[in-house]
């Protein structure tokens, strides 16, 4: 894992694997029902629907963690600059295993010959980040490093309450020291 590791890469899914996944004819089938196109018609929309389904999923990591660790109550005293002055560094600094979930509102926009289809459609993409043995280095109210442990996770992308793709992470370790500049 890297600063710039994406939940596409985390998930192990590109274009490719994504349109030849069983969960893929159920997705795309869905949609095609919903803007009522014809099987000749959608066979031209399918091809681009993978790529679009995989700028979806081009959310780093990173930013994952620090949406949750921002809102974490056990890293906000490190933010007190009497308690921990900007010059005193703060290591390490263990997390407890714990777990991060996110969820984000991407839409799909359909078009057949630039031609716009209806209004876009809204997804439910959720991810359930579930890290161990986190160890982070902090100075002055920031992360400076993130050192050791592993992260799991599981991402559902949603429509309408209906479950089109759910795919789970193997172990991924962190390297013995990730460089990062995270705001607490």
């Amino acid at each position: 894992m890297t600063p710039e590791t994406t939940l596409a890469e985390a998930y192990e899914l590109d274009v490719r694997s994504f349109a030849q996944s069983p969960q893929f004819p159920k997705l795309a089938d869905t949609l095609r029902q919903h803007f009522k196109i014809t099987r000749p018609v959608w066979s031209k929309v399918e091809d681009r629907l993978a790529t679009e389904f995989m700028k979806m999923l081009d959310i780093k990591i990173l930013t994952i963690l620090y949406e949750g660790w921002k809102k974490a109550n056990s890293l906000r005293e490190f933010t007190d600059p009497v308690k921990y002055p900007a010059d005193r560094r703060i290591e390490p600094v263990p997390l407890l295993e714990h777990q991060i979930t996110s969820t984000y509102h991407p839409s799909l926009i359909v078009r057949v010959a630039e031609v716009e289809l209806g209004t876009p459609v809204q997804f439910d993409l959720t991810t359930v980040l579930k890290l161990r043995g986190i160890l982070l280095a902090i100075q002055g109210g920031r992360i400076y490093e993130i050192r050791a442990g592993s992260i799991e996770g599981t991402l559902r992308l949603e429509w309408k309450r209906v479950d089109l793709l759910k795919v789970e992470t193997n172990q991924i370790p962190i390297p013995s020291a990730m460089k990062v500049d995270i705001q607490i």
